[in-house]
């Protein structure tokens, strides 16, 4: 395979904690799609669109609503409401925010609604009258039944959730239109666009070599690993995704990633400032890949953190027991598995291990920061799935 052309732009849609403009996204899109050589627009096939699930936006045909990201919060009184009603539903859950601004009487003004991804293919299908939302995207929602296929009709009513208002649910694949001629576009008329799919799902898809034999490794502001499943295996402790070709991903997220590097500077940020002084971003940023990079295996826990995105289970399971070994030793302190929680248990605490006055030294609370124990995290759930798909294979 080739990789003809390759663009992106850094946004500047952040509104708020967990809030974005939608539209500064889509003139950015648009941005990116005039770029594309005239010669190469030509010869489009087709459009493949994923992106960040969870969140939602809201829409009519003269008003946009801000995009809700899987970051965004609601009350705890709201948290409970929700939970009452669907125990699995979650802080950044696109049914959780509907709850919300339902509550809040926000619902009434739009008529659609979806993840920013559906957003841009509504537009680039020339605004039909339908949003059509993939399955791996609508099960992000949650409130989502694997096995038919939709939302939960009982716990959208309890929670005052207009079904109207939702996007039509289709399979990983489904074609959601073809595109219109605009100028803001500059896209030929008639190219196939199919629903987007949910970035995990994307990205194990494209990466697979060999499904039965691999586990997949992604950091990014958290951190997940995630096997493809014929079933639901229960037991596992996993999440389970739709996945294309009526198969599912098991998945164990933890909210321990790059968050973790952000929240360090964060820390020195706010350190220099009690002292009166600053650096700029770029500065900071650069004397911790200087200190993280000074060690050899901290420099590839660095690299675990920021640039794994496949690979095989072997070699997946081998590097994290490299890392807890390095994080066990006798001289180190590392937080537990908890100390960001799961995208399922948002609010859950954590606690150090090895606590000593060494954590008062700049490199340890570097290494501490970024060095949750992962291997613990996620290696019950691996046992259980690959012990299970070690049977299945038997049979």
């Amino acid at each position: 395979d080739l990789l003809l052309f390759c663009a992106s732009e850094a946004h500047e849609a952040f509104t708020g904690p967990g809030i974005q403009d939608p539209e500064k996204l889509l003139a950015q899109i648009k941005n990116i799609l005039r770029s594309i050589p005239a010669d190469l627009k030509k010869d489009i096939s087709a459009i493949g669109v994923t992106g960040q699930m969870h969140g939602v936006v809201l829409w009519n045909r003269e008003v946009t609503s801000s995009l809700y990201t899987w970051q965004s919060t609601v009350s705890e009184t709201e948290l409970n409401a929700v939970k009452s009603v669907e125990p699995s539903l979650c802080q950044g859950y696109g049914i959780t925010t509907l709850y919300s601004l339902q509550q809040k009487g926000a619902l009434k003004n739009y008529l659609y609604s979806g993840t920013i991804m559906d957003y841009i293919v509504w537009h680039l299908t020339g605004k039909p009258d339908k949003v059509m939302m993939d399955h791996t995207n609508a099960a992000s929602w949650g409130a989502y039944d694997l096995h038919k296929h939709c939302f939960k009709a009982d716990v959208l009513k309890q929670l005052s959730i207009p079904g109207d208002l939702l996007p039509e649910i289709v399979p990983s694949g489904a074609r959601a239109g073809e595109t219109v001629w605009e100028d803001d576009f500059t896209l030929p008329s008639g190219i196939p666009v199919m629903a987007a799919i949910g970035d995990n799902q994307a990205s194990v898809f494209f990466t697979s070599h060999d499904p039965e034999n691999e586990l997949f490794l992604t950091i990014g502001t958290g951190s997940q690993i995630s096997a493809i499943t014929e079933s639901v295996i229960p037991g596992t402790g996993c999440e389970y995704r739709p996945y294309p070709d009526g198969r599912y991903l098991a998945v164990a997220a933890s909210l321990c990633g790059g968050a973790s590097w952000a929240l360090l500077a964060s820390f020195f940020r706010q350190t220099l400032a009690t002292f009166g002084t600053s650096l700029p971003d770029d500065v900071l940023y650069r004397k911790m890949d200087e200190m993280a990079l000074s060690d050899i295996l901290w420099g590839l826990l660095l690299l675990f953190h920021a640039n794994f995105s496949q690979t095989a289970y072997q070699v997946c399971l081998a590097f994290m027991a490299v890392v807890t070994l390095f994080a066990k030793s006798t001289d180190n302190i590392f937080f537990n598995e908890e100390i960001f929680g799961f995208l399922s248990e948002y609010l859950v605490s954590g606690s150090l291990i090895n606590f000593s006055i060494m954590f008062f030294i700049v490199y340890n609370i570097m290494k501490t920061a970024c060095n949750p124990d992962l291997f613990g995290l996620f290696s019950p759930r691996l046992r259980h799935l690959l012990r299970y798909r070690k049977q299945v294979r038997k049979k």
